[in-house]
């Protein structure tokens, strides 16, 4: 056997074929990819600075981007006005620019990844977190990560169109931008990449992970930069469950948060529909959520802005009886009134405070009715965030992953994984769409959800050297 002919056989032997390792054009995206987490990590912390600036200037009257919480204002009775005042600039911006700014972020990006070839406007990489920088920064009871997310999957489309590239491998640096996105505004890698993952992507690939991976790793890197090891909901370390009986709460807290969830979601789509038929233009709707807003933000300001602080109040036991009860119904109304209105909005942190809430009230009714369990209000409350979230957007491993990796408690990840589950099985046994899936459902592509997948399937079995 001359040397050749050997080389040959052990390359046989011991190697993979050469259809396993990356083409020229993979490493190219993955170059992309790169390049898209580094700008997304500047672009959020970016982000936040403007949504700073925003909020002085509305509500302390100063030019600073120092960090502000709405609901520290000296405005008195006239704060009521802001959230109208940041409705109706959005209201002209979507009128008279692009009606696109309007959203929650996910949903529009969905859309274009199954309707569009992951094609977004260019010009929504300003307007979109411009947008997002007054509804959020003039009180709207939003949090900047839908905004950040949204301009993540812009990003990667507007890179995928100035470069030739193929419907695919825009999907694919769509998704990059999105999950990096997410590492960005949560410190939650492993969650990024399960988002884009559960919503984006529909498929477990090398070819299409790899890049998403590279996007959160750079991502993350900027955000260490700039945060250091900070954590969104900083808490201190909760209670192992120590007997079953725990982990059975758990579970029911995770199926009334499920049932929660579906009727959060059936009162959004309900107002939207009763938005639609006010007799005004659409452009007044943002305007007439921050009525809504404005007035509920008199009786309770910690639902202004993102009420990160809050959350993290309400994760470490710090509001508890009947003021977290009152919190989570003028939570949901304000969020509920805003979010209707189509203005530009996040989902992930409103729907964290709530949970979070519903959590430790629950907690409550356990400990009154069954005083001998020994359940940790800590933990209670992390698993109703993860459960709420979960069960209004079905992204369960993003759901689970999120809250662990934003509030480092690893331990809490038997107790989480059972409320997400429960929620999960009660979201999908009493709802056939969640709030990220209805209004694709209302345009006709809520098939797409499903065949999307087989499609990606298909165009690569085309290409059998393509596939890991």
């Amino acid at each position: 056997m001359t040397y050749i002919e050997k080389m040959r056989y052990f390359r046989g032997k011991f190697f993979v074929h050469k259809s396993a390792f990356f083409h020229k054009r993979d490493f190219f995206i993955c170059l992309l990819s790169l390049i898209i987490g580094i700008f997304i990590g500047f672009l959020a912390e970016a982000l936040k600075l403007v949504i700073n600036l925003v909020t002085n200037i509305f509500y302390f009257g100063k030019f600073s981007i120092t960090e502000a919480l709405p609901a520290q204002h000296q405005l008195g009775y006239w704060a009521f006005f802001m959230p109208v005042i940041g409705g109706i600039i959005i209201g002209l911006i979507a009128r008279f620019i692009n009606p696109a700014v309007y959203g929650h972020g996910i949903p529009e990006t969905m859309e274009k990844v199954l309707l569009n070839d992951s094609i977004i406007s260019k010009r929504l990489l300003i307007l979109k977190p411009t947008a997002a920088a007054i509804s959020v920064g003039s009180g709207g009871p939003f949090g900047d990560e839908g905004p950040i997310i949204a301009t993540g999957g812009i990003l990667g489309s507007t890179i995928g169109q100035f470069i030739k590239t193929s419907s695919y491998e825009r999907k694919i640096l769509l998704s990059a931008g999105v999950a990096g996105a997410v590492s960005s505004a949560f410190g939650s890698p492993l969650g990024g990449i399960f988002l884009a993952l559960e919503l984006m992507l529909y498929e477990f690939k090398s070819r299409s992970l790899i890049p998403v991976a590279l996007s959160v790793i750079a991502a993350e890197f900027i955000r260490m930069k700039f945060v250091g090891d900070e954590l969104i909901f900083p808490m201190s370390v909760v209670s192992l469950p120590s007997a079953s009986s725990e982990i059975f709460c758990f579970f029911i807290i995770g199926i009334i948060s499920g049932i929660v969830a579906v009727g959060i979601t059936h009162c959004v789509h309900y107002l939207e529909n009763g938005y639609a038929k006010l007799p005004m233009h659409w452009m007044w709707w943002p305007a007439i959520g921050g009525i809504g807003v404005g007035a509920i933000g008199l009786l309770e300001p910690k639902i202004l802005g993102a009420g990160y602080s809050t959350i993290t109040q309400i994760l470490n036991g710090h509001i508890v009886a009947d003021s977290i009860i009152y919190l989570f119904i003028l939570k949901f109304l304000a969020w509920l009134i805003a979010v209707s209105s189509r203005t530009t909005a996040g989902t992930l942190a409103p729907l964290f405070m709530m949970g979070s809430a519903l959590g430790v009230t629950l907690f409550g009714f356990i400990i009154y009715f069954f005083p001998l369990i020994n359940l940790d209000i800590k933990t209670a409350a992390l698993v109703g965030m993860a459960a709420l979230f979960c069960g209004v957007t079905r992204a369960f491993l993003a759901s689970v992953f999120i809250t662990l990796e934003s509030t480092h408690q690893f331990w809490a990840a038997v107790p989480i994984l059972t409320g997400c589950v429960a929620a999960y099985i009660v979201s999908l046994f009493l709802m056939q769409h969640s709030i990220l899936t209805k209004e694709l459902e209302k345009k006709g592509v809520s098939f797409l959800l499903e065949e999307n997948a087989k499609k990606t399937e298909n165009d690569l079995q085309q290409k059998p050297n393509d596939v890991y």
